[in-house]
């Protein structure tokens, strides 16, 4: 048991002195060859200078803040729609949506493609978690105040047209049943009206009563006079009295609040079609806009959904600024990569020569 302690002790002191001898061999082969990683890292760092200074062009952006705060519904010409998310993410997902992107290619005359826009326009998070920020970068200031302005506006029309045919779609869905609907109650209503009528044409207006005449105190009293006569001597005498109909009376109000609720159904049904056909040249023309993206086709709508719910609450400007190349993290990268190349190439010969010799 002595040896084996003895023997571990020895081990441990064995390598604790080789990693004495590895660490001091380590420093050693930085030391000798300092010369070269200085050279090699001055090297990069020149490099990344010469990227940041030279190469790379200057980047300028423009902003424009954006805030969403859509309600739950909006009134509408054709009722009460509900906006189908709130969530502004969603929102944010559409800055670059494809005909907001085909909006902003036509404003600028064919100056950038869809996919240069795409890489140019970018969608930041603001502090608020309602609002975001429309990003547009270039080389020109001038350039990139445009592209922000122009797409900005452009999203906000891709918007409302989006919710525009999203409306126009469950609006004409809605319509459609409810035309149904009316129709069927607006023929129940005609059938009820021709039985009510056929039932009050069987009906006698008035009704004959027959009461004595004693019992009528002023009626006996005249009679009396004009047959010189005793009271007493009228007990048996009758008079008859013409009343209207209480049945007749019941059955005409009947068909008279039938052909109030026709009334009202045909108008409801009238305005139901119209909107149908409103609806179809709204959402005809939103389809014809989709592809062909002529302004003219949106004023026959009549649908403005996202006034309410979107806005821009700070307008792209220009900016004289650069925001890119940033040099000085450039540099440091260069920093760090000469470093650890130099390092790496100082081991490297130290190696080479080693297994040489």
């Amino acid at each position: 048991m002595y040896d084996t302690e003895e023997k571990q002790q020895e081990n441990r002191l064995h390598y604790g002195g080789d990693e004495e001898i590895s660490l001091r061999e380590l420093m050693e082969v930085l030391l000798q060859h300092k010369v070269m990683i200085g050279l090699v890292t001055a090297a990069f760092v020149v490099l990344a200078g010469v990227y940041s200074f030279v190469i790379q062009q200057p980047v300028y952006e423009s902003r424009a803040l954006i805030v969403v705060n859509f309600p739950e519904s909006v009134e509408t010409p054709y009722g009460t729609f509900a906006y189908p998310s709130r969530n502004v993410q969603e929102y944010t997902e559409m800055v670059k949506g494809p005909e907001a992107v085909q909006l902003t290619v036509k404003a600028l005359d064919g100056d950038m493609t869809a996919q240069q826009v795409r890489n140019r326009i970018a969608v930041r998070d603001a502090d608020n978690g309602n609002t975001f920020r429309i990003v547009a970068q270039h080389g020109d200031p001038q350039q990139a105040y445009q592209l922000a302005r122009i797409h900005t506006d452009n999203y906000l029309d891709y918007l409302q047209i989006t919710m525009r045919r999203i409306a126009a779609g469950a609006f004409l869905e809605e319509k459609r049943l409810t035309e149904g609907r009316l129709e069927k109650e607006l023929e129940q209503a005609r059938a009820n009206r021709t039985a009510t009528q056929e039932l009050l044409e069987t009906i006698s207006p008035t009704i004959t009563l027959q009461n004595a005449l004693i019992g009528e105190a002023d009626q006996a009293i005249l009679y009396s006079g004009i047959a010189e006569s005793d009271l007493s001597e009228l007990s048996g005498e009758t008079i008859l009295t013409q009343v209207v109909n209480p049945a007749y009376e019941r059955v005409q109000q009947e068909l008279f609040e039938i052909k109030l609720l026709k009334n009202d159904l045909s108008g409801s049904l009238a305005r139901t079609r119209n909107d149908l056909v409103e609806l179809a040249v709204e959402q005809t023309a939103l389809r014809d806009y989709r592809e062909t993206l002529d302004d003219n086709l949106l004023t026959a709508g009549t649908l403005e959904l996202t006034a309410a719910g979107v806005s821009v609450l700070n307008r792209p400007v220009v900016s004289d600024v650069p925001v890119g190349p940033r040099r000085g993290l450039n540099l440091a990268i260069g920093l760090v990569l000469g470093l650890m190349v130099g390092v790496f190439a100082a081991f490297f010969r130290s190696y080479w020569e080693q297994s040489a010799s």
